[in-house]
């Protein structure tokens, strides 16, 4: 009907004015989606929020990860502006303006080039869902992995993760998201396959210090690497914090980052099996040999070291948290605060009833929140109305939950040691 119009394009004209160009200005803008080409080429498009990009122009792209901001450099080969619902070619867009950017060859969604504006970040809440997946052809799974890593280009809510044994697991947020992603591979990949029941993801974090210590002159030290580690408590989300320590021997770079790329990789499996965060690692010893040092003895000394620290320091399970908003009518309130009772949630605030209709804030298990929303529509007639989101991490009590490891199991070190020998050998 043309209602409203005038004033959404006054709003247009008052709220995103671009900016002013100035071309000394550095430059921040952001990938927002990711698409491919005829030529199977990949195709970022770009928010710039200040300074100006160039074709033939090297720029720094930045990708928050768990190791900080790790720039990387790629070579900008076209660009292309958007004018009048077609792609123009241009030389170089600035401040305000929406691109096409071609020579990204490794961009994902959330990528920033040049530097990160302050004022705008993507924050996503870490999944708390997981599942395998199950393929009835073992030779797909080269394609499969592929075409995932292909969707987790374009979607930054899909992770995907490939464990040292060859087993593929998919992050989720919920099963909605699974069905998709089983649709999509069907449909367009033609693979065949399924996902095996999704189970909640559950974190450990140490409660004590542990220490661990190896020179590369003793006996039963398989690498010629010497190493030592602390493992403490971290503040609360700080996830894991590496320091190289004054005590590194000197290693080179190479064997430092050998070191700290090991460490993150070994805490994706703790004790229990679930990925350790919120703690801190210090090298606190380290030595090599000039000639017969490699940055493999730091790789396959690290996983022992660190695990026996951990042991030490030992760990506890936590597990995902949701918070949840329900609207219901009046009369059922006494129903649904036994049913949340009976699915271990608790109501944090007051009930409210206005017009007839009763609301209930709290706090659920990630486990437990899903079949209690599938209960919903004939709990309350259809009437109901649920909202959940992720809200944190409580401490497991009773059994602890378990994982099976993927890795070479450095917690048993006979067996970790046949299996990494006869590795390298």
């Amino acid at each position: 009907t043309g209602t409203g119009i005038a004033d959404l394009m006054k709003g247009f004209e008052t709220f995103l004015t671009p900016s002013y160009v100035n071309p000394d200005d550095q430059l921040s803008a952001v990938v927002f989606k990711v698409e491919r080409g005829d030529q199977d080429e990949k195709i970022a498009y770009v928010r710039i929020y200040s300074g100006m990009l160039h074709t033939r122009s090297h720029v720094d792209v930045i990708r928050k990860n768990v190791k900080n901001d790790e720039p990387h450099t790629a070579k900008i080969t076209a660009l292309q502006l958007f004018d009048k619902g077609k792609t123009v070619e241009t030389q170089t867009a600035s401040s305000g303006e929406i691109v096409k950017v071609f020579g990204l060859h490794d961009a994902f969604v959330g990528d920033w080039l040049g530097s990160q504006t302050k004022e705008i970040t993507q924050q996503f809440a870490r999944p708390n869902l997981e599942t395998v997946v199950s393929l009835q052809n073992s030779t797909d799974k080269v394609k499969l992995f592929a075409a995932l890593k292909r969707m987790s280009e374009q979607d930054p809510l899909l992770q995907i993760y490939q464990s040292e044994g060859g087993v593929i697991s998919v992050r989720l947020y919920g099963e909605v998201q699974k069905e998709v992603i089983e649709a999509t591979l069907h449909d367009e990949h033609g693979i065949h396959f399924a996902f095996e029941k999704t189970q909640v993801i559950y974190i450990e974090r140490p409660t004590g210090i542990g220490k661990s210590f190896a020179d590369k002159m003793d006996e039963d030290n398989f690498f010629e690497a010497t190493l030592g580690f602390t493992i403490s408590p971290g503040p609360l989300n700080s996830g894991i914090v590496f320091i190289p320590g004054p005590g590194r021997g000197g290693l080179p770079n190479a064997f430092i980052q050998a070191v700290e790329d090991t460490v993150r990789r070994t805490l994706e499996e703790g004790l229990y099996g679930w990925s350790v965060t919120d703690c801190i690692v210090e090298v606190t010893a380290a030595g090599y040999w000039d000639a017969t040092s490699t940055g493999g003895d730091f790789r396959g000394l690290t996983p022992l070291l660190l695990m026996e620290a951990l042991k030490k320091a030992s760990t506890e399970v936590y597990e995902p948290l949701n918070a949840f908003e329900l609207d219901f009518p009046e009369p059922l309130l006494g129903k649904i605060l036994a049913i949340l009772s009976k699915v271990e949630a608790r109501v944090t605030d007051t009930p409210i009833s206005e017009n007839a209709i009763s609301r209930l804030r709290g706090l659920i298990p990630v486990r437990t929140t899903f079949d209690f929303e599938r209960s919903i529509p004939n709990l309350t007639q259809g009437e109901g109305v649920f909202i959940a989101e992720f809200s944190g991490y409580q401490k497991v009590q009773g059994v602890i939950p378990t994982r099976p490891r993927t890795d070479n199991n450095p917690l048993n070190k006979e067996e970790y040691l046949r299996r990494t020998l006869r590795r390298a050998s």
